[in-house]
């Protein structure tokens, strides 16, 4: 049976922690897809989070053309990228949604490689928190009812 994609969201930043920075040091930007087997964060590679918000203050939208692709162009070669995730739903624990004393909301969850944390840039009352948390939850449940989560990760 295939892996059918559940819910993608582009331009987001992973923090490999708790809760997510009060600014995006330490982030990773990319693509966050889950699928009916598994978790995968596609990176868009290192420092680029700081690299694109650097170019998109001095340049605009020409920076991020110099830059080039955009978290929507990413596909599973971008695993190899530093920052990249993939998390077998059956080794995912505890997914959530948090919001911070700014009001900035994100979800997060442990895996066996640690934590992480993940919101876009304006994050004020995002809606999509919840929802990732609520994804997350279920199809780790129809995982593991279908037995589909065993497997090579």
């Amino acid at each position: 049976m295939e892996d059918r994609i559940r819910l993608a969201s582009d331009e987001l930043y992973l923090w490999p922690a708790a809760k997510p920075g009060l600014s995006i040091r330490g982030s990773f930007v990319g693509r966050a897809v889950l699928t009916d087997t598994r978790f995968l964060f596609l990176s868009a590679g290192a420092h680029e989070a700081r690299d694109r918000a650097l170019a998109a203050l001095l340049f605009g939208r020409l920076g991020k053309a110099l830059l080039g692709q955009s978290t929507k162009d990413l596909d599973l070669r971008a695993l190899e990228n530093a920052g990249s995730l993939e998390v077998p739903l059956e080794s995912l624990e505890g997914p959530h949604a948090g919001r911070r004393w700014d009001f900035a909301t994100w979800f997060g969850f442990t895996h066996p490689r640690g934590v992480a944390s993940l919101m876009p840039r304006t994050s004020l009352l995002w809606s999509g928190a919840k929802a990732w948390a609520e994804a997350l939850v279920a199809a780790k449940s129809e995982s593991a009812a279908s037995g589909r989560g065993a497997g090579p990760a």
